[in-house]
């Protein structure tokens, strides 16, 4: 229910997509839209017997750009993120390991795009606070599933 919950916020997030650029270049524009894509993952484990792979995960989200001049922009989005990291350890039998996190990103951007380009490039930068939704870790030797978020931090 928790990740339904979020799913649905998310989509209403981003369902609208419009722009409004106006002819004074004085006035704020706003524009609005979705993100839609796949996130690769992946961790580092100092113990040289352990060789973990990445996670490709889905990650969506919606976002909002609010113009503050012709050139620059403020860009809040939330996103839902699924990350992790999968080992295949071998001692006498083999025992793959998952491990699967999901968080609600929020970035705060600030973007600027050059105008007069027939490619219209932009450069973005800013801060990302991500919050856990859900964490789990996945052994294929015992098939048994194990929640792990009152072991990660939740922000």
């Amino acid at each position: 229910m928790k990740l339904q919950s979020l799913l649905l916020i998310t989509l209403l997030f981003s369902t609208a997509a419009f722009a409004a650029k106006e002819k004074n270049p004085e006035e704020i524009t706003f524009a609005a839209g979705g993100q839609l894509g796949l996130n690769f993952s992946s961790a580092s484990i100092t113990n040289p017997t352990i060789n973990p792979s990445g996670r490709t995960g889905l990650a969506l989200g919606g976002f909002l750009e609010i113009g503050l001049t012709e050139m620059f922009f403020l860009q809040p989005e939330m996103m839902y993120i699924q990350r992790g990291a999968e080992t295949i350890v071998t001692v006498g039998t083999t025992t793959t390991s998952k491990l699967m996190f999901n968080y609600l990103e929020f970035p705060m951007l600030f973007k600027v795009k050059y105008p007069d380009y027939v490619l219209k490039p932009y450069a973005f930068i800013g801060p990302n606070i991500g919050i856990l939704v859900a964490a789990s870790f996945e052994q294929t030797q015992s098939s048994s599933t194990t929640i792990v978020e009152r072991d990660i931090r939740s922000t």
